[in-house]
């Protein structure tokens, strides 16, 4: 039955296309598009390695030679892990933080298209990295993209042939991809048991296809972690391959594990519940009582940073949503927060959770953020009690990651990354005078410190193997990196270089000191694999005595909290009476106080481990941990529904190869396995240090991005149609025509050039004027603020020229340059200057036509616009946020007589979810033209339509007064020219709905069932000349017939009432088919309070 309806669609358009003639139109179509802001020039370097280059920039050496020994050391690990070796040389961009990555042009495609059929997305061979200041999380990095650099060359590389057919046909739901990545990367931890304990308990877990973003690919982590403790890490490779030959991972793992995805489910879910039951604590208690901040939480919202004020009266806190931060202060006994700061629009990119810092100010009025404005480090402080507002620079750091205050509030202990260094360190910063005092110096990750007793100690977070600061630890460094904090105290003033360690323990992560009372701290450990508080009391004792007395100093630790899900991070107030927590429940961030009371009189037992502490295998634990040579994918394991045994003594590290050691891959990857010995990375025999390369400048270099080959009914440039003119004006549609486009880019995107050619050979088979064609060249420079586009674009078309119907062919030439100023990431003006030259070539078919020479028309033209855009992707066809566009443009033609065109118009959408993926879509349009040579709006119909149709009884009011036209489109339920003039509005609303996805809860291999929409839509417009729609040259249609014969003719008027106000109301069907989305619309019209026939459109586009 589909292959039927198939093949009638195609034979369809087909043969529309023969009763189609060729012109171009503006049409609803328009670019949009975000912008990124580039506050600083990067001049890029590289080491060149074997199998992959680093690029990096100033101040960026220290973490490139990082990023070298990693990636060369992941590679082929990964290349093992997934059986899947990589050819080509990879190249790997370093970012000294993620601010500059945000001015990056990575990622930034606004080359949008209605018709998505036929593009072939290539598969590059680049990926990016950026510094924290934590070089765990920069390994994690390198492994996600590494791992989804080679998944995608998995699923959708190959030949031509097959990297058109999957990148049409394979359509995988996010925690598929997403959750493999975040496996691959990250293992398994407390945090993500956590994370999965709380979707269990609230039954979130079990439907698979319904969820989206992060909560998506948390799942699909839990998933993938189940697969591979029960049937072994060697059948991922084995489920991708399937996944790729069937199109479907349903399919794959029917095939490969011998289950459907449904009972896999089912077990998995199964399995995770009994695990729950079997390891079940009773002295365990939910932190979640009634002791919130906030009586309500989003789950489109990340919550942190929740900071106390030294009385306990009051919290500040910071949100993110789409990367829009905002802080607020809220008093614990009122309901409603006061927001204090907003920075930055709603964008779907990678968030930035560092920022912005809170501490409250000792005085307790004063709130202090730290965060970064445009490329500087500033501290922004807000006064509660009179509301003023100061910013001032931070000199000095490249990134900040934490802060606190000294008793007195006159100093900062500060963790950051100062410029160039590429590690984060320990400083104490002196606010009347931006003095900076720096304790540690190396390269260790030093992060959340905290002054106590007094300010004469300094307690941190650290993962340094040993209590001594050395600054050559370089080579070390290369060789072992531990993602666990211990914790660590200081002398303020620091002159010994000699810390004093509280915890030890390298299998165990402890992190988030805080201050309680002068004896005591506490902080957060997973010990027995959840996140709980421990109190940790400072002592003493004589070490020795010479002169004087010498003092060694030890913690003694125990639990002080038992709860049953993790303390994501605690905040003690400075008279320690409080303490607040934010936890993960329910899917969503909660933040709580909580009073204190005396902790050092709490009096836990040693806590049940949770089944992660329990069962966990060194190898899921930690990608860390594996080795090229010395890993082998499990094929099986102990079954998760096994009782679990307690683990003797923890995690035996000695005896697990670290990946810093240089070892020769086995199996896949032999013969490109990197050799630290070798041309790579080189150590010295002597010194033990690593010798990198030497660094080379980069010069532009191409590939390419995508490349589209389809067959469309829509032209590329956007010029106006030239005015017919005639008793019977007729809007020339473009036909079915084959279209070519290529774009390529450097390395990092910062030039950009694409090429497109059509041509429309069917739509011309019987006609004489031969085979229309189109080339359009655009060439884009992206590198600095203030971005540039210069656009040649050649057409040759045939039209009806002149009031006597001459045929001629017309050859336009249109050139135009752009300069766009981004504003923000989502709002941006351009200014554009334009020239087009218009040829006409008569064809000789009889006395009127044949003497006629060929014209030119010159014209020059200038154009402004302001566009927004902070929309976000949900699927084809549907997207959430808001876009719109205002415009002017200024034509005049060179010539000796005055002809000018001034046009101008404004284009506003919205588009609000309603549930999940179901969209209620909005817009808004109109535009108008004035002086001689005015422009012609033709309302009715939609765009791309095939087998269009034109309203020849709709009379135009002054038709001397145009020289262009164009479409104003959606009115469905009409024929084009239902109303027409120089000034038109448009309201359409639709209400999407993907059926099957939205019901389905599993992936469908189907691609036209996993995107078909139903929609129902309502359009109102108007149409009309001059100033006043309601004159009645608007409200009058007049047209007049002769009958009769030429000596005595009779002439009929025919006058009708006309409303320029016109509505249409109706439903209609979407989905992509052979990579294609088509529209069919049944719309009825409304026409002077009178309901019309229904008008059935079909079309290659998406809606608005």
């Amino acid at each position: 039955m589909l292959k039927r309806l198939n093949i009638t669609i195609l034979f369809l358009l087909l043969s529309s296309a023969l009763k189609l003639q060729a012109q171009f139109y503006y049409g609803m179509q328009m670019d949009f598009g975000k912008n990124r802001i580039q506050y600083q020039v990067f001049n890029w370097t590289y080491f060149d390695y074997e199998r992959i280059r680093v690029y990096f920039y100033a101040g960026g050496n220290e973490i490139a030679k990082y990023v070298s020994v990693s990636a060369n050391n992941q590679l082929p690990i990964l290349e093992k892990r997934l059986e899947h070796q990589v050819d080509d040389k990879i190249n790997v961009i370093v970012y000294n933080n993620q601010n500059d990555f945000k001015q990056s042009n990575i990622g930034l495609n606004n080359d949008e298209s209605s018709n998505i059929g036929g593009t072939t997305k290539i598969i590059g061979d680049k990926i990016f990295v950026y510094f924290n200041g934590n070089h765990a999380d920069l390994d994690k990095q390198i492994r996600a993209a590494l791992a989804e650099l080679m998944i995608n060359q998995d699923l959708y590389s190959g030949n031509a042939r097959e990297m058109v057919k999957n990148s049409t046909m394979l359509n995988l739901p996010e925690w598929f991809t997403k959750g493999l990545v975040q496996y691959l990367s990250e293992g398994w931890n407390s945090y993500y048991d956590n994370v999965l304990y709380d979707a269990l308990k609230n039954d979130k877990i079990s439907k698979f296809n319904k969820l989206t973003g992060k909560q998506a690919a948390n799942a699909g982590h839990a998933l993938w972690h189940y697969i591979v403790d029960v049937h072994g890490e060697s059948q991922i490779p084995s489920l991708l391959y399937m996944t790729k030959i069937n199109r479907s991972p349903d399919y794959a793992f029917l095939f490969v594990i011998g289950t459907s995805f449904d009972n896999l489910l089912f077990d998995f879910v199964d399995a995770q519940n009994r695990r729950i039951y079997m390891t079940k604590d009773s002295a365990r208690t939910s932190p979640i009582k009634n002791n919130t901040v906030l009586k309500k939480y989003k789950s489109t919202k990340h919550y942190y940073q929740l900071r106390l004020s030294p009385d306990a009266k009051n919290v500040a806190y910071a949100t993110d949503e789409l990367s829009q931060m905002k802080v607020y202060v809220k008093n614990l006994e009122e309901k409603k927060p006061t927001r204090i700061l907003k920075k930055g629009p709603k964008l779907e990119r990678i968030a930035d959770y560092n920022y912005p810092l809170i501490q409250w100010h000792p005085n307790n009025k004063t709130v202090m953020m730290i965060y970064e404005l445009k490329d500087q480090m500033v501290i922004h402080t807000y006064d509660t009690e009179t509301k003023e507002k100061h910013i001032r620079n931070m000199p000095g750091f490249e990134k900040v990651n934490s802060f606190s205050f000294s008793q007195d509030g006159k100093k900062l202990v500060v963790s950051g990354v100062k410029k160039g260094k590429g590690q984060s360190d320990i400083f104490v910063f002196t606010l009347n005078n931006s003095g900076l005092e720096q304790i540690t110096n190396d390269i260790w990750d030093d992060n959340n410190p905290i002054f106590v007793k007094s300010s004469k100690y300094i307690v941190f977070e650290s993962n340094r193997t040993n209590d001594t600061i050395k600054a050559k630890d370089d080579a070390a460094f290369f060789n072992k990196f531990n993602k666990n904090m211990d914790l660590y105290m200081a002398p303020y003033p620091f002159k010994t270089q000699v810390l004093v360690g509280i915890t030890n323990s390298s299998e165990i992560d402890e992190r988030v000191p805080q201050a309680y009372t002068s004896q005591f701290i506490t902080y957060l450990s997973e010990k027995n694999g959840i996140y709980n508080r421990y109190l940790a009391e400072f002592d003493s004792a004589i070490s020795f005595v010479d002169t004087t007395e010498h003092y060694r100093y030890f913690f003694k630790s125990k639990l002080v909290t038992n709860y049953d899900r993790n303390i994501l991070d605690q905040n003690i107030n400075l008279n320690a009476t409080h303490v607040a927590e934010t936890f993960y429940y329910n899917g969503k961030d909660y933040m709580a106080v909580t009073p204190l009371g005396k902790l050092d009189v709490v009096n836990y037992s040693q806590p049940k481990d949770s089944w992660f502490k329990m069962t966990i295998k060194p190898t899921l634990l930690d990608p860390y941990f594996y080795n090229a040579k010395k890993y082998q994918p499990e094929t099986n394991s102990p079954s998760i529904n096994q009782t679990p045994t307690k683990k003797q003594d923890g995690i035996d590290f000695d005896n697990y190869t670290l990946s810093g050691e240089p070892k020769k891959t086995e199996g896949v990857g032999t013969n490109t396995a990197i050799s630290l010995a070798a041309d790579s990375l080189k150590r010295s025999k002597n010194a033990g240090l690593i010798t990198f390369p030497i660094q080379k400048n980069y010069f532009t270099s191409f590939y390419s991005d995508y490349i589209v080959t389809q067959f469309d009914n829509a032209y590329l440039g956007t010029n106006y149609q030239r005015f017919a003119g005639g008793g019977s004006p007729v809007y020339l549609n473009p036909g079915l025509n084959f279209l070519t486009k290529i774009g390529i880019s450097d390395l990092f995107e910062d030039h950009r050039i694409v090429g497109a050619f059509r041509f429309s050979g069917i739509a011309n088979l019987f006609t004489s004027g031969g085979v229309d064609n189109e080339v359009l060249l655009s060439y884009e420079y992206r590198k600095k603020k203030i971005d540039h586009q210069v656009v040649l674009h050649r057409q040759s078309f045939v039209k009806i020229d002149d009031f006597n119907g001459a045929p001629a062919r017309a050859h336009i030439h249109d050139i135009r340059y752009t300069a766009k100023l981004p504003i923000n990431e989502v709002l941006g003006a351009k200014g554009s200057v334009l020239y087009r030259n218009d040829k006409f070539t008569y064809f000789s078919q009889g006395d009127v036509s044949l003497p006629k020479k060929p014209a030119y028309d010159n014209y020059v033209g200038l154009r402004a616009e302001l566009v927004f855009d902070d929309t976000r992707n949900v699927m084809v066809n549907i997207m959430n946020g808001f876009r719109g566009k205002v415009w002017g443009e200024y034509w005049r033609k060179i010539k000796n007589e005055r002809h000018d065109l001034i046009t101008a118009g404004f284009d506003l959408r919205h588009y609000q979810r309603v549930h999940r993926q179901i969209t209620w879509c909005n817009r808004l349009a109109g535009g108008t033209s004035w002086e001689t040579d005015r422009l012609l709006f033709y309302l009715g119909g939609v765009d791309n339509w095939f087998n269009a149709k034109f309203n020849n009884e709709i009379n135009i009011v002054k038709p001397e007064t145009y020289q262009f036209q164009t479409l104003a489109t959606n009115m469905r339920g009409f024929s084009q020219n239902i109303r027409n003039g120089n000034n038109f509005v448009t309201y359409n609303s639709e209400l999407r709905f993907p059926i099957v996805k939205y019901f389905v809860d599993r992936p469908m291999r189907s691609d036209f069932l996993n995107n078909l929409q139903l929609i129902s839509f309502f359009d109102l417009g108007a149409a009309w000349y001059g100033l006043n729609p309601l004159s009645k040259e608007n409200t009058e249609n007049v047209n007049t017939y002769l009958q009769g014969s030429n000596l005595s003719p009779i002439i009929i008027t025919v006058i009708n009432d006309k409303n320029p106000l016109v509505a249409g109301a109706g439903w209609g069907i979407r989905s992509r088919l052979y990579g294609y989305f088509v529209r069919l619309d049944f719309g009825y019209g409304i026409d002077n309070f009178r309901s019309q026939k229904a008008v059935i459109g079909l079309s290659f586009a998406t809606d608005f």
